[in-house]
């Protein structure tokens, strides 16, 4: 038997890139999602109700996306009807493979505030 005289460094893969919605927010056009990464890359959110986007991350964080919602979706909530949200969030780090996650939340509609008519005097 030989002895080796010191530690074989074996290649090792990259940790699996992980990603998570940590928070969604909504206004009558956007949706702001705060997404946790576990490595640089690049963020996406895409779906059928927004219009998809991506911004890059250099690090490991927290980040936030604002995402406008689509002209469907828009409509619908002025429309008086109820929206089932889902959205796509992946991570694609520059080596190894994407990360999603698919949070879905229920929309209510948007409220109008009725205007008041007043008297021209």
């Amino acid at each position: 038997t030989q002895a080796t005289s010191g530690p074989t460094a074996k290649p090792t893969a990259p940790a699996k890139a992980k990603v998570s919605v940590l928070k969604m927010s909504f206004t009558a056009t956007v949706a702001r999602l705060t997404v946790r990464v576990s490595d640089r890359g690049r963020i996406r959110a895409s779906g059928r109700q927004v219009v998809a986007t991506a911004r890059s991350v250099k690090r490991a964080g927290t980040y936030t996306l604002t995402v406008p919602l689509s002209r469907k979706t828009r409509a619908a909530r002025r429309g008086k009807r109820r929206v089932k949200f889902t959205v796509t969030v992946a991570l694609t780090p520059p080596f190894g493979s994407r990360a999603t996650t698919r949070p879905k939340r229920t929309l209510a509609p948007i409220r109008t505030a009725k205007l008041k008519r007043t008297r021209g005097r």
